[in-house]
């Protein structure tokens, strides 16, 4: 937990202030969309990726892909993402994510905008990114939300907005996010927080 100003009641009051379009935190299990086929041969290929077989697992992953499975077919993106048990493809991670991603599944969103705002596949589009940014805010993705934030905190591709901004950084602040806690600190012109084990927080801005 961070040190100095920041509480988890501070955090949590910030995450849930009203805003249009982001959402409290919802602690409700995912829809079964998002829940492996087969569990069984999803754990097998998680195994698998632990030990190193990236091989058997991006085999594994794949198979249950072709049957609808959208937890695995994330997991090939990323494999393909980072050239692990096959070629390093982005163009083939990109179209992945999205195939999860229109399907409703919002981790595979927040990769998705990941890799349009960084230009992972071609050039960085921050614009082509937003939709899938916010997406998985409102999935409560803590990563989507900071990205978002940082969007709206440097005018990029939306009109700048400090104010959500700050709500999207304390979203993500919420669920531990530590860069998101430091542009939140920055913002609202707090001492930089210190975490447990850390000698310095480090430059907020950068």
């Amino acid at each position: 937990m961070p040190k100095g100003p920041w509480t988890a009641g501070l955090i949590a009051a910030l995450a849930l202030a009203a805003t249009p379009g982001i959402a409290a935190p919802i602690d409700e299990p995912p829809s079964k969309a998002y829940v492996p086929g087969n569990q069984t041969l999803f754990s097998e290929g998680v195994a698998a990726f632990d030990a190193g077989d990236y091989a058997k697992a991006y085999a594994i992953f794949s198979n249950l892909a072709g049957h609808d499975d959208l937890a695995a077919l994330r997991n090939i993106a990323f494999m393909e993402r980072k050239g692990l048990g096959t070629e390093r493809n982005p163009q083939a991670a990109l179209k992945h994510y999205e195939t999860a991603a229109r399907a409703g599944l919002p981790t595979a969103a927040a990769d998705l905008g990941q890799m349009l705002l960084y230009g992972e596949a071609g050039p960085a589009d921050p614009k082509a990114a937003l939709p899938w940014l916010k997406m998985a805010a409102q999935a409560n993705h803590p990563m989507a939300q900071f990205l978002l934030g940082q969007m709206y905190e440097f005018g990029e591709a939306v009109p700048q907005d400090y104010a959500r901004a700050e709500i999207l950084y304390a979203a993500a602040a919420a669920r531990g996010l530590k860069p998101a806690i430091y542009r939140l600190s920055y913002l609202k012109g707090w001492a930089a927080p210190k975490f447990d084990g850390d000698e310095a927080a480090g430059d907020a801005g950068h």
